[in-house]
Protein backbone atom coordinates (compact mmCIF):
# COMPACT_ATOMS: atom_id res chain seq x y z
CA UNK A 1 0.00 0.00 0.00
CA UNK A 2 2.87 2.37 0.78
CA UNK A 3 3.96 3.94 -2.49
CA UNK A 4 0.49 3.57 -4.06
CA UNK A 5 -1.45 6.49 -5.56
CA UNK A 6 -4.56 8.06 -4.09
CA UNK A 7 -7.05 9.45 -6.61
CA UNK A 8 -10.56 10.90 -6.65
CA UNK A 9 -13.57 9.01 -8.01
CA UNK A 10 -13.02 10.90 -11.29
CA UNK A 11 -9.44 9.67 -11.51
CA UNK A 12 -7.72 12.91 -10.51
CA UNK A 13 -4.41 12.43 -8.73
CA UNK A 14 -4.36 13.50 -5.06
CA UNK A 15 -1.03 12.20 -3.80
CA UNK A 16 1.17 9.22 -3.03
CA UNK A 17 0.64 7.12 0.08
CA UNK A 18 3.87 7.40 2.05
CA UNK A 19 2.84 6.03 5.44
CA UNK A 20 0.04 4.70 7.65
CA UNK A 21 -0.70 5.69 11.24
CA UNK A 22 -1.68 2.75 13.44
CA UNK A 23 -2.98 2.89 17.01
CA UNK A 24 -0.43 0.86 18.93
CA UNK A 25 -2.95 -0.18 21.58
CA UNK A 26 -5.55 -1.85 19.37
CA UNK A 27 -4.15 -2.03 15.82
CA UNK A 28 -6.76 0.37 14.43
CA UNK A 29 -5.50 2.10 11.27
CA UNK A 30 -6.18 5.80 11.79
CA UNK A 31 -4.76 7.74 8.88
CA UNK A 32 -3.05 7.54 5.52
CA UNK A 33 -0.15 9.96 5.11
CA UNK A 34 0.18 11.50 1.63
CA UNK A 35 3.18 13.08 -0.03
CA UNK A 36 3.61 14.60 -3.50
CA UNK A 37 0.28 16.43 -3.11
CA UNK A 38 -0.15 18.99 -5.95
CA UNK A 39 0.27 22.52 -4.72
CA UNK A 40 1.66 21.53 -1.32
CA UNK A 41 5.37 21.33 -2.06
CA UNK A 42 7.11 18.93 0.30
CA UNK A 43 4.35 19.02 2.91
CA UNK A 44 2.64 15.82 3.96
CA UNK A 45 -1.12 15.57 4.42
CA UNK A 46 -3.16 12.94 6.29
CA UNK A 47 -6.64 11.65 5.52
CA UNK A 48 -8.67 9.19 7.59
CA UNK A 49 -8.12 5.59 6.59
CA UNK A 50 -11.88 4.95 6.47
CA UNK A 51 -12.21 7.55 3.68
CA UNK A 52 -10.31 5.46 1.12
CA UNK A 53 -11.00 2.25 -0.76
CA UNK A 54 -8.87 -0.05 -2.91
CA UNK A 55 -9.60 0.12 -6.62
CA UNK A 56 -7.09 -2.55 -7.60
CA UNK A 57 -3.37 -2.68 -8.19
CA UNK A 58 -1.42 0.19 -6.67
CA UNK A 59 -4.31 2.66 -6.77
CA UNK A 60 -6.65 3.74 -3.96
CA UNK A 61 -9.68 6.03 -4.17
CA UNK A 62 -10.61 8.88 -1.82
CA UNK A 63 -14.29 8.64 -0.85
CA UNK A 64 -15.42 11.85 0.89
CA UNK A 65 -18.57 11.61 3.02
CA UNK A 66 -21.75 13.03 1.57
CA UNK A 67 -21.74 15.85 4.10
CA UNK A 68 -18.11 16.89 3.79
CA UNK A 69 -18.57 20.26 5.45
CA UNK A 70 -15.60 22.48 6.17
CA UNK A 71 -12.61 20.41 7.17
CA UNK A 72 -8.93 21.16 7.21
CA UNK A 73 -5.87 19.39 5.94
CA UNK A 74 -3.40 17.91 8.35
CA UNK A 75 0.10 19.14 7.51
CA UNK A 76 2.08 18.15 10.59
CA UNK A 77 1.93 18.15 14.38
CA UNK A 78 -0.50 20.85 15.38
CA UNK A 79 -0.32 22.60 12.00
CA UNK A 80 -3.59 22.85 10.10
CA UNK A 81 -4.43 24.73 6.94
CA UNK A 82 -6.68 24.81 3.90
CA UNK A 83 -6.13 23.45 0.44
CA UNK A 84 -6.51 25.77 -2.57
CA UNK A 85 -9.98 25.93 -4.15
CA UNK A 86 -10.66 23.95 -7.30
CA UNK A 87 -7.72 21.59 -7.07
CA UNK A 88 -9.74 18.41 -7.32
CA UNK A 89 -13.02 17.73 -9.07
CA UNK A 90 -14.65 16.07 -6.08
CA UNK A 91 -12.67 17.23 -3.09
CA UNK A 92 -12.22 20.84 -2.02
CA UNK A 93 -10.63 19.88 1.27
CA UNK A 94 -8.79 16.86 2.51
CA UNK A 95 -9.50 16.37 6.16
CA UNK A 96 -8.06 14.75 9.24
CA UNK A 97 -9.39 12.68 12.13
CA UNK A 98 -8.84 13.77 15.72
CA UNK A 99 -5.21 14.54 16.63
CA UNK A 100 -3.05 11.43 16.42
CA UNK A 101 -2.83 9.76 19.85
CA UNK A 102 0.53 9.42 21.55
CA UNK A 103 0.11 5.63 21.39
CA UNK A 104 0.47 5.40 17.61
CA UNK A 105 2.94 3.83 15.20
CA UNK A 106 3.90 4.84 11.71
CA UNK A 107 3.82 1.78 9.46
CA UNK A 108 7.29 2.61 8.15
CA UNK A 109 8.71 2.23 11.67
CA UNK A 110 7.04 -1.18 11.93
CA UNK A 111 8.01 -2.69 8.60
CA UNK A 112 11.61 -3.86 8.69
CA UNK A 113 11.90 -3.53 12.48
CA UNK A 114 13.65 -6.31 14.42
CA UNK A 115 11.65 -8.42 16.86
CA UNK A 116 12.93 -9.87 20.13
CA UNK A 117 11.42 -11.94 22.90
CA UNK A 118 11.09 -10.49 26.40
CA UNK A 119 14.38 -12.31 27.13
CA UNK A 120 16.18 -10.31 24.45
CA UNK A 121 16.38 -13.13 21.91
CA UNK A 122 16.40 -12.06 18.27
CA UNK A 123 13.62 -14.05 16.62
CA UNK A 124 12.39 -12.26 13.47
CA UNK A 125 11.70 -8.94 11.79
CA UNK A 126 8.45 -7.32 10.71
CA UNK A 127 7.95 -7.99 7.02
CA UNK A 128 4.49 -6.47 6.47
CA UNK A 129 1.05 -5.73 7.89
CA UNK A 130 -2.19 -7.38 6.75
CA UNK A 131 -5.08 -4.89 6.94
CA UNK A 132 -8.84 -5.44 7.15
CA UNK A 133 -10.29 -2.57 5.08
CA UNK A 134 -13.83 -3.30 6.24
CA UNK A 135 -12.90 -2.56 9.86
CA UNK A 136 -9.83 -0.30 9.35
CA UNK A 137 -7.83 -2.76 11.40
CA UNK A 138 -4.47 -4.52 11.27
CA UNK A 139 -5.39 -8.20 11.19
CA UNK A 140 -1.90 -9.39 12.02
CA UNK A 141 1.77 -8.67 11.46
CA UNK A 142 3.76 -10.84 9.08
CA UNK A 143 7.11 -11.74 10.67
CA UNK A 144 9.92 -13.01 8.47
CA UNK A 145 13.10 -15.05 8.97
CA UNK A 146 11.56 -16.59 12.08
CA UNK A 147 14.06 -18.36 14.30
CA UNK A 148 16.87 -17.43 11.92
CA UNK A 149 15.33 -19.48 9.10
CA UNK A 150 15.58 -17.29 6.00
CA UNK A 151 12.25 -16.91 4.21
CA UNK A 152 10.14 -18.49 6.96
CA UNK A 153 7.11 -16.27 7.63
CA UNK A 154 4.68 -16.40 10.54
CA UNK A 155 1.60 -14.30 11.29
CA UNK A 156 1.24 -12.74 14.74
CA UNK A 157 -1.75 -10.78 16.10
CA UNK A 158 -0.90 -7.09 16.36
CA UNK A 159 -1.49 -7.13 20.12
CA UNK A 160 1.35 -9.64 20.55
CA UNK A 161 3.95 -6.97 19.73
CA UNK A 162 4.96 -3.89 21.70
CA UNK A 163 7.60 -1.27 20.92
CA UNK A 164 10.62 -0.61 23.10
CA UNK A 165 12.99 1.91 21.58
CA UNK A 166 13.76 0.79 18.02
CA UNK A 167 12.94 -2.81 18.87
CA UNK A 168 9.62 -4.67 18.93
CA UNK A 169 9.07 -7.17 21.72
CA UNK A 170 7.10 -10.36 21.18
CA UNK A 171 4.85 -11.26 24.10
CA UNK A 172 4.95 -14.96 23.24
CA UNK A 173 7.95 -17.21 23.75
CA UNK A 174 10.51 -18.05 21.09
CA UNK A 175 9.26 -21.64 21.05
CA UNK A 176 5.66 -20.50 20.56
CA UNK A 177 6.67 -18.37 17.58
CA UNK A 178 8.83 -21.01 15.93
CA UNK A 179 6.08 -23.64 16.23
CA UNK A 180 3.37 -21.33 14.84
CA UNK A 181 1.66 -22.20 11.52
CA UNK A 182 3.59 -20.90 8.54
CA UNK A 183 2.21 -17.85 6.72
CA UNK A 184 1.78 -17.47 2.95
CA UNK A 185 0.30 -14.57 0.99
CA UNK A 186 -2.61 -16.82 0.00
CA UNK A 187 -3.69 -16.73 3.66
CA UNK A 188 -4.45 -12.99 3.70
CA UNK A 189 -8.05 -13.48 2.54
CA UNK A 190 -8.74 -16.57 4.65
CA UNK A 191 -10.74 -15.72 7.78
CA UNK A 192 -10.35 -19.26 9.09
CA UNK A 193 -6.58 -18.86 8.97
CA UNK A 194 -6.83 -15.55 10.86
CA UNK A 195 -9.04 -17.17 13.49
CA UNK A 196 -6.58 -20.03 13.90
CA UNK A 197 -3.72 -17.57 14.44
CA UNK A 198 -5.61 -15.67 17.14
CA UNK A 199 -6.58 -18.91 18.86
CA UNK A 200 -3.00 -20.18 18.68
CA UNK A 201 -1.76 -17.16 20.63
CA UNK A 202 -4.74 -17.15 22.98
CA UNK A 203 -6.03 -13.79 21.74
CA UNK A 204 -9.69 -12.96 21.12
CA UNK A 205 -10.25 -11.94 17.48
CA UNK A 206 -11.12 -8.25 17.26
CA UNK A 207 -14.10 -9.03 15.00
CA UNK A 208 -15.69 -10.99 17.85
CA UNK A 209 -15.40 -8.14 20.35
CA UNK A 210 -18.56 -6.22 21.23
Amino acid sequence: MIGAQLITNDGDYIGQISNLVVNSENGHVLEVILSDVPGRGGEQIAVPFDAISHSGGDVFVFNPPEELGWYSAYMGAGDYGELPFGYFTEVRYLYSVEPIPMAAFNATTLIGAPVQTSKGEDVAWVNDLVIDFAKDQVVYSDLSDVGGMQGKMVAVPFSELSKKGDMFTLHATREKLEEAPAFTWNDTTDLRYAESIYRYYGVQPYWEEK
